[in-house]
């Protein structure tokens, strides 16, 4: 757990640390490609006034070819010029924008991640690898439940989740996806901008 959390660490990285990076590594060269590129949205007169990679990122940033909300468009821009390290630089820091959301993405959101939500079988039984789980999890406190498709780990995971509920009503379960940092980052911005972390005091494992 320690180790993945410093990994982590890593590969976090604010806005203005972006641009900075960006500042600095590009070439001579690269500008030339960008500039080709970009021919269409960047006069002459503009070009001429670029002379190294923190003129570009101001350009860029005057005309909101990106945003400190949205560097998609930055991110192909590199890949397409093929400087791989500040792609994956403006990938590293898009999948920490925290997702600001509307109300109705907030309600759909909730749906997807909230406990209630979450269908189980009526027919579902306790079986032995479940109990195993919860055992688990009741003298570890936390668990990792791997399998193929169709085994079983996302019921198990959503029946734990409701008989904890039920069993502790004052207590808030909130489901996390995984499949990405953004789908975390999207899961835990629902939950501060919903109001939960304020009102109640959530433990993370």
């Amino acid at each position: 757990m320690e180790k993945h959390s410093e990994v982590d660490a890593e590969l976090r990285i604010d806005y203005d640390s972006m641009c900075n990076k960006i500042s600095k590594e590009l070439t001579t060269e690269d500008l030339k490609e960008i500039k080709f590129l970009l021919r269409a949205d960047i006069g002459e007169a503009t070009w001429e006034k670029i002379k190294d990679g923190k003129d570009l990122v101001t350009v860029l940033e005057r005309r909101e070819y990106f945003t400190r909300n949205e560097v998609t468009k930055l991110e192909k821009l590199f890949t397409d010029v093929k400087v791989s390290t500040l792609a994956t630089v403006v990938r590293q820091y898009n999948d920490c924008i925290p997702r600001m959301l509307k109300i109705d993405e907030s309600e759909g959101i909730a749906r997807n991640y909230a406990t209630h939500s979450m269908t189980i079988v009526q027919n579902f039984v306790e079986t032995e690898n479940y109990r195993r789980m919860e055992e688990i999890i009741t003298k570890k406190g936390a668990v990792l439940v791997k399998g193929p498709p169709g085994a079983g780990k996302s019921q198990n995971a959503f029946h734990y989740a409701n008989k904890f509920r039920k069993k502790h009503q004052q207590s808030i379960v909130w489901r996390v996806h995984c499949k990405s940092t953004r789908e975390m980052h999207l899961s835990y911005t629902f939950n501060v901008t919903s109001g939960l972390t304020r009102s109640h005091k959530i433990q993370r494992i």
